[in-house]
């Protein structure tokens, strides 16, 4: 028996894995001590560098010392380190942290208080808000990884950093800013603004979509038998959704200025809060799942009147499906100004 016990010895060696009693005499590079598909480490550095034996891991109480790494400061974590460089350069701004150096948060706090040093536009209080909002996420994440739960995907995370910092931002001003002028997305991103034309017997929804360079790049309507407001401009953004992920496109902002469809929609991990918008809501959802970003934002009805008019011109004109630029009056084409019919009528109804 003992013989046969021997001889499976080097099969059973494969799979073993060392249980820390005071780590002592356990080495982290050459011992397999770690549970997992790889339980000897492989270091990135002279093996003779920094710590050596697995109790350099320990606290007196035997509990793991998961805050031991000598290079995690705070600035390397929430700044320095490959995570936080992506979350900083794709959040929305760009920034590439390897080009601020510094070497504590008061000289990085001294760095971006000159408005030439920040990105165009952001007032110091909202750079803050927003660190404040990835500093929180990254955090969360670190965590994540430490205790060996599941990774979230970084575009998640970007995500949640938006609509945490749009939270925040609310908070502060008890309302939403009343946004006066329509503004770009950002780079490779496209921004898909959505409204409706209702008359007594259905609605015409609407859809522009417009790049970086504020270029038309779409124009669609389609109609539809809602006569309720919120169900229609609920629908509109599905239409969008729906018309994006067909276009194969990557990353779209949609804009609405329905504020209840927006916070509605926003909050896709949270329980239906109107019962009206669920069908409209597990639409959209199954829609963005084939865009690889996402976001929805509330626009003031006063700089989204160019996709207003062009549901109020389709319902007049009695067109629907995609359309050019070139097809329309000039007078609908203006966000700012709402494009009037006249008395002319196509006896649908009054449009709103």
């Amino acid at each position: 028996m003992w013989k046969a016990v021997l001889d499976a010895r080097l099969v059973l060696q494969k799979g073993l894995c060392r249980r820390i009693g005071n780590g002592v005499s356990t080495s982290i590079w050459f011992d397999p001590w770690v549970p997992s598909s790889n339980r000897t480490p492989i270091p990135l550095k002279d093996v003779s560098y920094g710590v050596a034996w697995a109790n350099q891991f320990l606290l007196p109480d035997k509990r793991w010392n998961v805050s031991m790494e000598p290079h995690e400061t705070s600035l390397h974590l929430f700044w320095n380190c490959a995570f936080a460089k992506a979350i900083w350069f794709t959040v929305g701004w760009g920034i590439r942290t390897d080009l601020v150096q510094v070497t504590n948060w008061q000289l990085w706090t001294e760095w971006f208080l000159p408005d030439c040093n920040r990105p165009p536009n952001v007032t110091f209080y909202k750079f803050m808000t927003t660190t404040l909002c990835i500093v929180e996420e990254i955090w969360k994440e670190r965590n994540k990884r430490v205790h060996g739960e599941i990774e979230s995907d970084i575009i998640k995370v970007i995500t949640l950093i938006r609509h945490k910092n749009e939270d925040h931002m609310l908070v502060s001003t008890k309302n939403l800013t009343d946004v006066l002028t329509w503004s770009p997305p950002p780079a490779s991103w496209l921004c898909c603004n959505s409204n409706v034309a209702i008359s007594s017997t259905g609605c015409m929804l609407a859809a522009v979509f417009r790049d970086e360079f504020s270029n038309i790049v779409s124009i669609t309507t389609s109609r539809a038998l809602f006569t309720e407001p919120l169900l229609a401009e609920a629908h509109a953004v599905c239409l969008v959704a729906e018309y994006a992920a067909n276009m194969g496109l990557n990353r779209v902002l949609f804009q609405s200025d329905n504020l209840g469809v927006v916070k509605e929609f926003r909050n896709s991990e949270s329980p239906i809060a109107d019962f009206r918008l669920q069908v409209a809501k597990s639409r959209f959802q199954k829609s963005c799942t084939n865009l690889l970003e996402w976001d929805i934002n509330h626009i003031s009805r006063k700089c989204n009147f160019l996709v207003h008019n062009i549901a109020k011109w389709a319902v007049f004109k009695n067109v629907e499906g995609s359309l050019k630029p070139s097809e329309l009056d000039g007078s609908v084409m203006d966000d700012l100004v709402e494009w009037d019919p006249g008395s002319r009528s196509n006896g649908s109804g009054a449009m709103v």
